[in-house]
């Protein structure tokens, strides 16, 4: 599902934001609080002024199920996840992505869900996305792979993915506990891939998992419950697609580059341009550097960007 003011063409100067639910088809409450969430958006469209303006000023994706295949074969009111987390192949999902210096080895038969969802990751070039998760209560982001680069708990972004892990988890009134008491899930182990990696590292975008309820498939007499919890934090995780720095990367006669590179200083994980030669770097407050480099252009850096 797609939400903004006009679905059908795409518009320069707008953020690509996704959730993407129900990865793993036993965590199934994630795919019922997405449908929640489109209902709330379109119902709430020129009534509230908070939701009308993210809106207008956002293109947003909601993919509430991943896994569809999975979710039929999972049980409602199972809070443990025995049936449906694999899909129709026996594949995890979300461990089944690339990690950083790996090709994507598996057939597109095995793993169809996987291949669509990198070809749309690096089509869109989203700025932001919050992947949906269940069976505990907490908040990751990159890296979780087990890596060299997982272990050593550093990122060039770190501060800014605690921020963007903090917004939902601070409007969340069990997620921001220290312990919300949720059973250790076996399922929940290091291994190859991960979607949040492979946004980060290859498809232009900060992603952070976000697991939301204790119980993988609640049942139904919990779901305003759940809603009531996550609807705040839901909302104001996408309002993080606005904040650093944007603009537009175009030649003298004032046509639009895409695929320019946008360097930042104090990190190298740079970014490209959108179609139209736009571009959002998420970035903390504080003064950066920008650089804008393009095969057969001269680079050009703007110093001491203000981002408030």
């Amino acid at each position: 599902m797609r939400i903004t003011t006009n679905p059908t063409t795409d518009a320069p100067g707008k953020p690509r934001f996704k959730y993407v639910g129900n990865i793993h088809g036993d965590e199934a409450l994630s795919r019922q609080l997405l449908v929640y969430l489109i209902e709330y958006l379109l119902t709430q469209y020129g009534r509230d002024v908070r939701v009308t303006e993210l809106v207008n000023r956002t293109d947003i994706y909601i993919m509430a199920s991943m896994n569809p295949d999975g979710f039929e074969r999972a049980v409602e009111g199972d809070c443990t996840g025995s049936k449906g987390r694999e899909n129709a192949k026996h594949y995890d999902l979300d461990k089944s992505f690339p990690d950083r210096d790996e090709s994507f080895s598996k057939t597109s038969e095995d793993l169809p869900e996987v291949t669509a969802v990198m070809k749309w990751i690096l089509e869109k070039k989203f700025v932001l996305s919050g992947s949906l998760h269940g069976g505990s209560v907490m908040a990751t982001y990159p890296f979780d792979d087990g890596s060299s680069y997982a272990t050593s708990g550093l990122t060039a972004d770190v501060a800014l993915f605690r921020h963007l892990a903090q917004t939902y988890t601070e409007n969340h009134p069990i997620m921001g506990m220290d312990n919300p008491g949720c059973p250790d899930d076996p399922d929940k182990s290091l291994g190859d891939g991960g979607m949040q990696d492979y946004s980060y590292f290859r498809g232009n975008c900060f992603e952070v998992t976000f697991e939301l309820s204790c119980c993988k498939y609640p049942p139904a007499s919990q779901l305003f419950t759940e809603w009531t919890n996550n609807k705040e934090a839901l909302l104001a995780y996408i309002h993080q697609a606005h904040i650093g720095v944007r603009g537009f990367i175009m030649t003298r006669t004032g046509i639009g580059l895409p695929d320019a590179t946008i360097s930042v200083s104090g990190t190298d994980h740079n970014i490209t341009t959108g179609m139209f030669g736009d571009y959002y770097r998420l970035l903390l407050p504080g003064r950066y550097d920008v650089t804008a480099s393009s095969p057969g252009y001269l680079s050009n850096t703007v110093k001491n960007v203000p981002v408030n």
